[in-house]
Formats: C-alpha cells, sequence, structure tokens
C-alpha cells in the first residue's frame, strides 16, 4: 500500500496548513498529490485562490456537510453549520468565522477523545499522529490540520496587537476585528469540514 513519506510532500502539506488551509480530508490519495506537486515553495504563490478556485470548480461548498449531517458527533452542529453556510452565500463573512471557529475546538475533543478543558493535550495528540502517521489517506490531512492549528491557537496577548492570523483566544474573547473576509470564512469552514470527515472515518 502507497504511504505519504516523500519528505518534499509532507514539507508542502505542512505549508499548505501554515497559510490557514487544512487539506480536505475526502480528496482522493492522486488529487492531494497534484495539489502539492503544483506547489513551489521557493516561489510566491496565491494558495488562497488555489483553494477557493478549488470549492468553486468543483461546486464543494453547497454539499460539504451533507455526509456528515447523520454522523453522530457532528449532528449537534448542524444546526449551526447550516447558517454558517447561509451566511456564506449572503456574504456576511465576520459571522461565519465567529459562528464555525467553536466548532473546530468541538471536533478536536471528538478527534483526541480528550474531554479536558485544556487545549494543550489535544494539540500535542495532533502534532504526534501528524509526525508519525505516514498513511497516504490520513497524513497528509493531519499534518496539515496540525499547522492550521498552531497560529489558530498560539498565545497571544490581547496587550499587543492584533495576530495576523486567525486566533481562537482573540476571536472568542471579543478582541479580534474579524475582516469581512471569503477567504477567512472559507478557510475556518475548509477547517471544520476536513476535521468532520477526519472524526466521521477515523473515529468508532
Amino acid at each position: 500500500m502507497s504511504t505519504f513519506s516523500d519528505a518534499g510532500l509532507r514539507l508542502k502539506a505542512d505549508f499548505i496548513g501554515g497559510k490557514g488551509w487544512v487539506i480536505p480530508f475526502q480528496l482522493a490519495p492522486g488529487n492531494v498529490r497534484d495539489l502539492l506537486e503544483d506547489i513551489q515553495l521557493d516561489q510566491p504563490q496565491d494558495i488562497d485562490n488555489m483553494f477557493v478556485a478549488f470549492y468553486e470548480d468543483w461546486v464543494l461548498l453547497p454539499r460539504v456537510f451533507n455526509s456528515l449531517k447523520s454522523d453522530a458527533h457532528f449532528a449537534k452542529y448542524n444546526t449551526l453549520m447550516s447558517q454558517v453556510a447561509a451566511c456564506y452565500d449572503l456574504g456576511h463573512y465576520a459571522i461565519v468565522v465567529a459562528g464555525a471557529v467553536s466548532v473546530i475546538e468541538g471536533l478536536l475533543v471528538d478527534l483526541t477523545n480528550d474531554k479536558s478543558q485544556s487545549m494543550g493535550g489535544k494539540l500535542k495528540a495532533i502534532e504526534t499522529a501528524a509526525n508519525t502517521d505516514f498513511d497516504i489517506l490520513t497524513a497528509p490531512v493531519l499534518i496539515s490540520l496540525n499547522a492550521f492549528l498552531k497560529p489558530l491557537y498560539a498565545h497571544k496577548s490581547f496587550q499587543s496587537v492584533q495576530p495576523v492570523d486567525l486566533n481562537r483566544h482573540w476571536i472568542n474573547h471579543g478582541r479580534a476585528e474579524l475582516k469581512d473576509s471569503r477567504t477567512d470564512a472559507l478557510k475556518v469552514i475548509n477547517a471544520v469540514n476536513s476535521l468532520g470527515y477526519a472524526v466521521k472515518f477515523l473515529v468508532p
């Protein structure tokens, strides 16, 4: 069976996550490889436009949560995520970010089976999995997820300037000035989608 062991591709998966994008879990391995091979780390590229175009070209957003709705772990988010999707369609992107970012944390609890209040153990579990998983189906998702979560959950003092990257601490404590950004909204929706499928397929 194939493995995701190419160091260059693993580095690119980490790079994508650091840009705010988790590789969608439902992508076929060949599509993931094609996506990563198109990226050149030594050249400036618009990763945001690449992913936005991916969602638009495949008309993915309207059906992105369809097979998650009946999943036991995801069902509790159906009302919120349906309203998030409606806000996205209306162009209310700041509401999308504020509404969906908490779902990421809930799905991380399900994925790691860590029900404690602290995020430290959950983040460590994802980091460990990202560094040790070489399965062609799951490794790219976990590597990009780990890189995505680092800035989202980084400790950033309220006494300093607002972080450039989305930061859960600033958002949930009402300190962030959220931009009305379609890209930021899609990043959060994409992360919920990727995590939702990871929970669906990896959690008994």
